[in-house]
C-alpha cells in the first residue's frame, strides 16, 4: 500500500510540472496608444501566466441599440432575420450620425429566455472596439476609456478584467475573477 501511495504522489508530481512547463509569464503594457503582450516579465504592466494555446480577447464599451421582449423562442425564431437586418439598419444609422463607417463593426445579440417568468428578450449591441488574438508578442492600438480584457483556454475564461486608459497610458486595473 504504501508503494501505490508514492506512485500517486509522483504521478501527481509528474502532472503538476507538465501543468507548469505548459504556463508562459507574459506582461501586458498600454503605452504610447498601443497594447501589447510580450513574453517575460517586465516590471511595467500587468504580470500574467497564461497556457499555450491561449487566446486573447479585449471589448470596448458595449453600445445596447435595443431591445426586443416578444412571447417565446419560437416568435423569436420566426421573426429572427428580421430583427437582425432592422438592428443592423440602425447601427449602420448610429455610425452615419457620427460620420464613421459601420463596415468592420458587428452586431451582436444576447438571449434572455426565462421560461418560468415567461420572458424572453433579446439585447442587440455592438462594442466600440474589439480584438482578438490567438498569438502572443503582439502590439495593436488602444484609445482611451474602458476595456474588458478577456483571455480563454478551450473557451474557459482564466482572466477577465478592465482596464481603463486615459492619454494612452494605462490609469487603472479591475480584476473579475
Amino acid at each position: 500500500m504504501n508503494t501505490y501511495k508514492k506512485m500517486n504522489k509522483l504521478t501527481f508530481l509528474l502532472l503538476l510540472s507538465i501543468s507548469a512547463l505548459a504556463q508562459n509569464k507574459f506582461t501586458l503594457q498600454v503605452t504610447k496608444n498601443g497594447l501589447s503582450l510580450n513574453e517575460n516579465y517586465n516590471e511595467k504592466g500587468i504580470q500574467l501566466v497564461i497556457p499555450e494555446d491561449s487566446k486573447f480577447y479585449c471589448f470596448g464599451e458595449k453600445v445596447i441599440l435595443g431591445i426586443v421582449e416578444l412571447d417565446d423562442r419560437e416568435t423569436y425564431e420566426v421573426k429572427k432575420k428580421l430583427l437582425y437586418l432592422k438592428y443592423r439598419d440602425e447601427l449602420e444609422k448610429s455610425f452615419k450620425l457620427k460620420g464613421k463607417s459601420a463596415a468592420d463593426t458587428f452586431l451582436y445579440y444576447e438571449i434572455h429566455d426565462e421560461p418560468e417568468l415567461k420572458n424572453f428578450r433579446v439585447i442587440y449591441f455592438y462594442y466600440d472596439s474589439y480584438l482578438i488574438n490567438s498569438g502572443f508578442n503582439w502590439w495593436s492600438s488602444i484609445y482611451d476609456g474602458i476595456h474588458n480584457i478577456v483571455i480563454t483556454k478551450d473557451a474557459i475564461a482564466i482572466y477577465n478584467f478592465y482596464i481603463q486608459v486615459k492619454n494612452g497610458e494605462l490609469i487603472k486595473i479591475a480584476f473579475n475573477l
